[in-house]
């Protein structure tokens, strides 16, 4: 069973599953009626598998949102505000009724990637999901800095990388030898982690 095969197979269970039509689905999918069934459609080739992907993403994004929320103990208003929505809109989205998008499901990730339960959907790394699935078959391209020559000190070095402490925040970041960051965050395990992981990259 090749990729798209699979997809049309788990489409029709969702369907099944939860009582909906292909239409109803697409709806709460935030794709259009027509991308499902050409999904279906066996002598389509379309769309790609990167599509397929974020399709996927964003369906799951949106079934987590109110679990994600239980999780963080917030009212649907503080949720609603955190993603720039309406409460209508977020009370739409937990019912299954509308879709964060791309652009809402990547804000979602991003402002909740400390959620255990999203870490532990996404393989640990909601961030580099979201990356992967937005560069898919690109190398990483990582933007130089400055070098960290006034608001930094240095913590720990390697051939490949370096990581800095922000004298003023506290926070990490890891930069290459060419000065591009590779990684940031408060929790210096983390990053040191995750430079090791990029070594081959760089």
């Amino acid at each position: 069973m090749n990729t798209k095969e699979a997809v049309a197979k788990r489409i029709l269970e969702l369907c099944e599953e939860r009582n909906m039509a292909v239409n109803a689905l697409a709806n709460v999918s935030g794709v259009s009626p027509s991308t499902i069934y050409s999904m279906l459609n066996e002598k389509s080739k379309n769309p790609g598998v990167v599509s397929l992907k974020k399709d996927a993403f964003i369906a799951e994004m949106n079934h987590q949102v109110k679990l994600v929320r239980t999780e963080y103990g917030l009212t649907q208003e503080a949720m609603a505000k955190a993603l720039g929505l309406s409460k209508k809109t977020l009370v739409e989205i937990e019912k299954g009724r509308a879709s964060l998008g791309w652009m809402g499901a990547v804000a979602f990730v991003s402002l909740f990637s400390d959620s255990r339960i999203l870490s532990s959907l996404l393989g640990g790394e909601a961030d580099d999901m979201v990356k992967a699935l937005a560069f898919e078959g690109k190398k990483p391209y990582f933007f130089p800095t400055m070098g960290g020559k006034i608001w930094w000190r240095s913590v720990e070095e390697s051939e490949k990388w370096r990581i800095q402490q922000n004298i003023i925040s506290n926070h990490f970041r890891a930069l290459d030898r060419q000065d591009r960051r590779i990684s940031f965050g408060f929790d210096f395990e983390h990053i040191r982690a995750r430079c090791i992981e990029l070594e081959e990259l760089l």
